[in-house]
């Protein structure tokens, strides 16, 4: 029973340090060796803080985009002597970036939203064209006129 429990624990230490070996050259000698495509994940930072931003199940504040991108742009500055923690606060700020991206889009498209519940409205009008085509009818009216009181 110790032999077993022994050659688990030597396998376990084995894969452990085989594990640390190769996250140590992905890491080191082989995010070195990407150094010119460094440049091409950009996008992909952006892309993940929009697609975080659209992920969120309640809208966040206006300025959580720029401030988080602004936190982590100062402090790629503030670590520009350890130059991980620059590569690992430069794609934390485009991820900001992106997250405020996705508010000020959603700002741009917003449309009116209305404040009360609206019943039956009567609306006259005068029907300009009408056509069946594509499996759908279509009706083309001219300007309508609302008669509600207080309506335009």
């Amino acid at each position: 029973m110790q032999l077993a429990v022994a050659a688990v624990v030597s396998g376990l230490e084995s894969m452990r340090y085989r594990i640390a070996r190769a996250s140590g050259w992905f890491i080191g000698d082989g995010l070195l060796a990407e150094r010119e495509r460094w440049l091409l994940w950009a996008p992909v930072t952006l892309a993940l803080g929009v697609a975080g931003y659209y992920s969120l199940p309640a809208e966040p504040p206006i300025w959580a985009g720029p401030v988080w991108a602004g936190l982590f742009f100062a402090l790629a500055i503030l670590a520009r002597r350890r130059f991980w923690l620059v590569l690992l606060f430069l794609a934390l700020a485009l991820a900001g970036c992106g997250l405020a991206a996705g508010q000020i889009r959603t700002m741009v498209v917003a449309a009116p939203v209305l404040q009360e519940k609206v019943g039956p409205v009567e609306l006259r009008g005068r029907l300009v064209e009408s056509g069946v085509g594509g499996g759908a009818a279509t009706l083309c009216f001219g300007k309508f006129i609302n008669t509600r009181p207080g309506g335009g």
